[in-house]
């Protein structure tokens, strides 16, 4: 029997970490992800996310919202008899809103949380198979003059690339990278022996002010200056981790 790929496996990641898949399959996923360090990676953030999802504290509308709400509705009704029947109808669409608005927010936070958790795996994914390679560019040069032009025809948009050599983490080079649906470049820093991938792209969804996260062993920070998102991934320290950040106008 040949090993599956990667894209056979995605599908069934998540029934796997839930326990729902039959022998032969759960057999065929477990000795592909021994093997495979990007959907291990996956696996463990969906164990995580779960374990998130289980600790979200239930959602409760503020005092006098399901009021509000039933009164807003009663303007806009007709007037009617008021009858035994109907008299039971108001508690009722009080009730019903404030479960309606319990349930909306409660989607727009799983749904948050389940992006975040997303685009962060994919960012540690990124930043691992860059480990992985033989190097983690494809243009090596500590000059930003070199590794700028050297996206112009590769990328969208012209990537802003520095070199920070001088407080401690000199630039190495630069790649194209793919995460969030689109291509990114990717510009590769130093400090001592620890690798820093900084993803950048143009501003859409990412992050408005500066965000710390931890991921599998990983930080990742990322930042936005408006016109670019950035996301700097790396097993370097916090502290120094920051540092370069700010350097990069964090």
């Amino acid at each position: 029997m040949s090993a599956a790929s990667c894209e056979e496996v995605t599908d069934l990641l998540e029934p796997f970490a839930d326990g729902e898949l039959a022998l032969p399959d759960q057999e065929t996923v477990a000795q592909h992800v021994r093997g495979c360090t990007e959907c291990q990676l996956h696996l463990e953030e969906l164990r995580a996310l779960r374990g998130k999802l289980r600790r979200l504290p239930p959602y409760k509308a503020p005092a006098g919202l399901a009021s509000r709400i039933a009164e807003k509705l009663a303007e806009r009704r007709e007037p009617v008899p008021r009858t035994a029947s109907s008299a039971w109808s108001m508690p009722v669409a009080s009730h019903l809103a404030a479960a309606l608005i319990g349930l909306a927010a409660g989607y727009w936070i799983l749904l948050g949380v389940v992006q975040s958790d997303s685009l962060s795996r994919e960012l540690v994914a990124a930043h691992v198979r860059s480990l992985m390679a033989a190097q983690p560019f494809d243009v090596a040069s500590g000059d930003p003059h070199r590794v700028g032009p050297w996206f112009a025809g590769k990328l969208d948009f012209a990537p802003k690339v520095r070199d920070l050599a001088a407080q401690g983490f000199p630039l190495v080079g630069g790649r194209v990278d793919y995460f969030d649906g689109r291509r990114v470049a990717a510009i590769v820093f130093r400090r001592r022996d620890h690798v820093i991938n900084v993803f950048i792209m143009p501003h859409g969804n990412g992050p408005m002010r500066h965000e710390e996260l931890r991921r599998n062993g990983y930080n990742i920070e990322s930042w936005s200056d408006g016109e670019y998102d950035f996301w700097a991934v790396s097993d370097l320290n916090r502290d120094e981790l920051d540092m370069l950040t700010k350097l990069l106008g964090a």
